[in-house]
């Protein structure tokens, strides 16, 4: 079987093409629409089409909405509230907490400097830069 097999031959008669171009609204010839409805298989096909217009015309586009229930507007203020009280509670617990913390005795690497210990100094430069003002940089030109 091909998709030609499975959809039937549904080509129009002109008589059934003027019926639907006056049920679109459109303007047809007064006399080629007797014509038309001169035929009883073309009448047939009119009242169908036109019951199955009226059927789906009183149908509305499908269109999708959240209904809030009235629990759930009675709710979200009470939410927010509960939020409020949780992060103020966390906030206050955290704060005590390390408000009484006693502060760990200082370590050994704390108490050694430099200053303390003899024949600890600073390595020699391996060159110097000079910043005389006036010379090497101004004020203006650090504007610019």
């Amino acid at each position: 079987m091909t998709p030609d097999d499975l959809t039937p031959d549904t080509s129009l008669s002109a008589a059934c093409v003027i019926v639907d171009a006056l049920l679109d609204g459109e303007a047809v010839d007064k006399q080629a629409l007797r014509d038309a409805l001169d035929d009883r298989a073309t009448r047939d096909y009119f009242v169908d089409a036109l019951v199955l217009r009226q059927l789906t015309h009183e149908m509305a586009p499908m269109t999708f909405t959240v209904a809030e229930s009235p629990v759930a507007r009675t709710r979200r203020p009470l939410q927010w509230v509960m939020s409020a009280a949780v992060l103020a509670l966390v906030a206050t617990g955290g704060y005590l907490a390390g408000h009484r913390r006693e502060m760990p005795p200082p370590t050994a690497d704390a108490l050694v400097s430099a200053a303390s210990e003899p024949g600890v100094t600073a390595p020699a430069p391996t060159k110097i830069i000079r910043l005389d003002p006036g010379v090497s940089w101004t004020t203006e030109t650090a504007r610019q």
